[in-house]
């Protein structure tokens, strides 16, 4: 994609082999599910924009090199979002707008260090675990996670240890932080 170019996809986002590029000041707006199987893929400095009014998969493993800068959740849908394989690394913001994102122990949602989200509500949060990587010492973060209709944001502070990944969930019963390095 060229540099500032907007892309809107009225369907699926499916790359299964070749090699696709984005470029900065990029977006591409999604109204149905994104797949990642095989292939080269290189949309680090490309927002990607979860436009639905379904529920939308992401379906791949979108870490490391094939990590996403921005993405947007915009989805009117009462399922949400769903990382239905894989995992998703956020090098940038994650913006939430509307609908949840449905995570869960294998289906993996992380804030890279220098990922961080904004915008969440009681009208969209994440649903299962998130994990922030390498939080400074004596930091304070908090988590925009929640559940059954319920937005329970959960915080950090002060913490010990500078470096750390911490990984969240809201349970209704009983809440639960713990260091990826147990």
């Amino acid at each position: 994609l060229a540099n500032a170019t907007n892309v809107v996809i009225n369907g699926d986002f499916i790359m299964s082999g070749g090699s696709f590029t984005g470029a900065g000041g990029t977006s591409i707006t999604i109204t149905d599910d994104i797949n990642f199987s095989g292939g080269t893929l290189d949309i680090n400095n490309t927002d990607i924009i979860l436009n639905g009014t379904t529920q939308q998969l992401i379906d791949g493993n979108f870490t490391g090199t094939a990590s996403l800068q921005n993405l947007t959740i915009n989805n009117s849908s009462s399922e949400g979002v769903r990382v239905n394989s894989g995992g998703v690394e956020i090098d940038g913001l994650l913006t939430l707008t509307d609908g949840l994102v449905n995570t869960d122990a294998s289906r993996t949602l992380t804030l890279t260090s220098t990922g961080d989200w904004t915008d969440a509500s009681t009208a969209s949060y994440v649903t299962g675990p998130i994990t922030k990587n390498d939080i400074a010492v004596a930091s304070t973060y908090e988590f925009p996670v929640g559940k059954t209709e319920r937005y329970a944001p959960a915080a950090i502070a002060n913490i010990g240890l500078g470096g750390e990944n911490w990984t969240a969930e809201y349970f209704t019963s009983t809440g639960a932080f713990s260091e990826s390095s147990f």
